[in-house]
C-alpha cells in the first residue's frame, strides 16, 4: 500500500528568514508534499505561513495533485516580524478538524529559528494536536533552532529532523524526511520511492 494521509506544513516566513530562504522553503514542501503522495483519494496537503501571526494558505482539497500545490505555494507571501510558531500550531488545529477521520493527520513545521516570546505556549499550543491523533513533526533549518524548545512539541527526539541550511533541501534529504515521517505515522503506509 502506498503512503496517504492529511498533511499541513507550517512554513516560517518570520522577518529573520529571507525572501530567498522563504522560496527554498516552498520549494521543500512542495518536493515534501510529492515524495508523500500528493493526489486525489491519497495525500492531501494544506499549508499555514507564519510570522506575528499564521495565516492558512491553502486548504485541503484546494490543489489535488503535486503541479497545482507547487503552484500555489509559489503565491504564499510572507508575513514578517517576530516567529511564532505557537500561533501556527493553533491554527494548525482548525485544519485538522476537518482531516479525514481514516488516515494520518500529520503536522510539519518548519522553523529557522527559536519561538518568540512567550516561549512557554509551544507545549500547549500543541496539546489540541495531539488529542486530536495529530503526529507532529519539526524540520528545524540550521543552527538557531533550539533542539530542546522543540521536542517539547513532538513524540519523539528523532522527530526534530535537522538540515544544516537552506541549500541542504535536497531531494535525498527530502527522501529521508518523508521515509521518517512515514515510518512514524502507522505500518499500513509504505513509501513507494
Amino acid at each position: 500500500m502506498d503512503f496517504t494521509g492529511d498533511v499541513i506544513f507550517l512554513v516560517d516566513s518570520s522577518s529573520e528568514v529571507s525572501e530567498e530562504q522563504f522560496k527554498k522553503e516552498k520549494h521543500f514542501v512542495a518536493s515534501l508534499a510529492k515524495t508523500l503522495n500528493l493526489r486525489p483519494a491519497k495525500t492531501r496537503g494544506s499549508a499555514i505561513t507564519y510570522g506575528r501571526y499564521a495565516l492558512v494558505g491553502i486548504e485541503f482539497n484546494d490543489h489535488p495533485n503535486p503541479a497545482m500545490f507547487e503552484q500555489a505555494l509559489q503565491g504564499l507571501y510572507p508575513i514578517g516580524y517576530e516567529r511564532r510558531m505557537d500561533k501556527a500550531l493553533q491554527k494548525s488545529v482548525d485544519m485538522v478538524k476537518v482531516a479525514r477521520s481514516y488516515v494520518p493527520k500529520i503536522v510539519v513545521l518548519l522553523t529557522a529559528g527559536r519561538q518568540s516570546s512567550p516561549r512557554n505556549t509551544l507545549p500547549q499550543s500543541v496539546k489540541s494536536l495531539k488529542d486530536h491523533g495529530t503526529s507532529v513533526f519539526v524540520v528545524g533549518i540550521g543552527s538557531r533552532p533550539d533542539s530542546q524548545e522543540l521536542r517539547a512539541i513532538v513524540e519523539e527526539p528523532g522527530d526534530v529532523l535537522r538540515v544544516s541550511q537552506f541549500n541542504d533541501f535536497s531531494p535525498s534529504r527530502t527522501r529521508q524526511i518523508a521515509r521518517h515521517i512515514v515510518s512514524r505515522t502507522g505500518e499500513n503506509n509504505v513509501l513507494l520511492i
